[in-house]
Order: C-alpha cells, then structure tokens, then sequence
C-alpha cells in the first residue's frame, strides 16, 4: 500500500515536472520567434523542446499541449499580424517539435476537433483579422495599462496631499512654516519703514509749508500795521 501510494505521488510530480517543462520550452521557443525570428534559435536546443513535448504527451497532458500552442500562437499572431509568411514560418517550427503529439494525441482525439498546429494557427490567424474588437482590446492594452498606471499615481498623490495637509501632518508643518517666515517677513518690513528717516521731499514740503505760514502771518501784520489797529 504504502509502495502504491508512494507511486502514485512520483506520477504526479513527475507529471508536474513534464508540464513545467514543456511550458519553460514553449515560452522560450515563442519569445525566440518573436523578439528574433527564426535565426536566433541556435542558441535553443530542438531535442531538449521535442523531449519536452514527448514527455507531456506520454503523462497525459495533450489538453494542456494544444492550450500552451494556442497561446503561442496568439501571441504570435499579434507580433506578426501583417506578415503571413512569417506567421506560417512560425507554425513550421511549432508544428516541428510537436510532431509527436500530432500522431497521438491529434490523431486520438480527431473525432473531437482537428488540434493539428497549423489548422491552430490558421484558426487564430482566421479569428484576429475577423474580429476587428478583438484588435482593438490587444493593440490598446499597453495604452490602458499606462491610463490605470496613471489614474492610481493621481489617485495616490491625492491621497498623500490630503493626509499631509491635515493638522500636524508634513504638508500642515510646511504651509505653516511659509506662512510664519512671510508674516515675520513682513513684520521686519514695516519696522524698517518706521525706522528710516523722511525722505528729502518729505522734508521740503514741510519746510515750505511752514514758509507758506510764515508769509501769510507777516502779510496779516503789515496791513494791521497800514490800518491802525495796532
């Protein structure tokens, strides 16, 4: 029993293992085809992928091969949606390294659908230039990504700004500090006004107003003097 049970769990990891793997070779292989094209696959080893799949297929996981090479060529499709050539270059080498699960896990379950890589790639292919919303969502994604990067940057700097400007808060310290260091600025201001002397027409106004006063005093007393009243 034990020896059972410890079999089964070995079936599972290593099932877990074939999937891992399959998965790393598949992304590795898309990012090969679209960052560099077929020419940069040297560095790639076409036995270790093919094992890959081998060992996927023989752990029962065809379901999972046929989704990892749907999302393969979906992203495929939106690197090379203007180059049908390039599209089919790449189902080639997809279709090359599953040839194994092509006449077993295709040919088991072909009453089910065609799961072949080049009719899954035809079909997305098909699907991404007749469904013109399906473009638009993709070909938008990095725009909204940068709009909702944006909107929480605001949301998040109004938030800040609206907890440091409560009392006793950073932005609370900072407007009071301002406001201190302009009220004493201005304070000095006006002590420095008091303190400075009239300015030189201040001075020749009041000098001529007092002469003024001088001269209407004296011509008062001489027309007294001309009358007689002193």
């Amino acid at each position: 029993m034990a020896r059972e049970v410890r079999s089964n769990g070995d079936t599972i990891r290593a099932k877990e293992f074939a999937l891992d793997e399959m998965k790393l070779g598949f992304a590795e292989l898309t990012n090969h085809l679209t960052t560099g094209g077929v020419d940069t696959m040297v560095t790639l080893s076409f036995e270790k992928l093919y094992r890959n799949v081998y060992r996927a297929i023989t752990h029962g996981l065809g379901n999972d091969w046929f989704e990892i090479v749907r999302s393969a060529a979906q992203r495929i499709v939106f690197r090379f949606r203007n180059n049908h050539h390039r599209y089919d270059t790449c189902a080639e080498v997809m279709r090359d390294i599953s040839m194994f699960a092509e006449v077993t896990f295709c040919v088991a379950n072909r009453k089910r659908g065609d799961y072949r890589v080049r009719t899954t790639f035809a079909r997305v292919w098909d699907e991404w230039h007749a469904d013109k919303e399906l473009r638009s969502w993709i070909l938008w994604r990095p725009v909204r990504a940068v709009r909702v990067k944006l909107a929480i940057l605001a949301w998040a700097l109004k938030t800040y700004e609206e907890v440091s400007l409560r009392p006793e808060n950073t932005g609370y310290a900072v407007c009071k500090e301002r406001f201190d260091a302009g009220a004493k600025q201005q304070v000095k201001k006006r002590k420095r006004a008091s303190d400075r002397p009239p300015a030189r027409a201040e001075v020749i106004k009041e000098d001529s107003e007092a002469l003024k006063e001088a001269c209407g005093l004296q011509c008062v007393n001489s027309s007294m003097r001309e009358t007689g009243r002193y």
